[in-house]
């Protein structure tokens, strides 16, 4: 059972099953998640719970799969909604918190590329971490620079 519920989790209901954009599609689905939730309570909760189940989860399922698997998703979750955290509910800002997301996650400039040395569950989530870090900072950035000319 503990192995079944974690290959669910992992793959964030087998979206990491795709044998190729599991990680953009579940990305996909975190913000069409949190854009339609839009309660702040609900987001917060699925963002910290996200990063604590998905490290413990990633830790189990290298063990499956092995080391950082295509299968294991919950990361692009966790990244995606670490993105979106309290940026404004527009549909071009999680547009373009998807595409600076996937942008740090697959060309993972520095510190982002730093984050693959660590092992074990730690290390699958923190590239994803760091990713969405980096998008939601510049997303604040795009959000002063045009409240500058509003």
């Amino acid at each position: 059972m503990k192995i079944f519920l974690s290959k669910i989790i992992a793959s964030v209901f087998f979206i990491g099953y795709i044998k190729k954009g599991g990680g953009t599609a579940a990305a996909l689905v975190t913000v069409l998640l949190f854009f339609y939730l839009r309660d702040f309570r609900i987001i917060y909760i699925l963002t910290v719970l996200s990063i604590i189940i998905g490290t413990y989860i990633s830790e189990i399922s290298e063990m499956i799969w092995g080391h950082d698997s295509s299968r294991i998703v919950i990361d692009e979750f966790a990244g995606m909604a670490i993105s979106l955290f309290l940026i404004p509910y527009s549909v071009w800002m999680y547009a373009i918190a998807f595409v600076l997301f996937r942008f740090f996650d697959i060309y993972k400039p520095f510190p982002v590329n730093r984050m693959q040395d660590i092992h074990g569950g730690a290390g699958v989530m923190m590239d994803d971490i760091i990713s969405g870090i980096m998008a939601n900072i510049c997303l604040w950035i795009i959000i002063c620079i045009k409240n500058l000319f509003v």
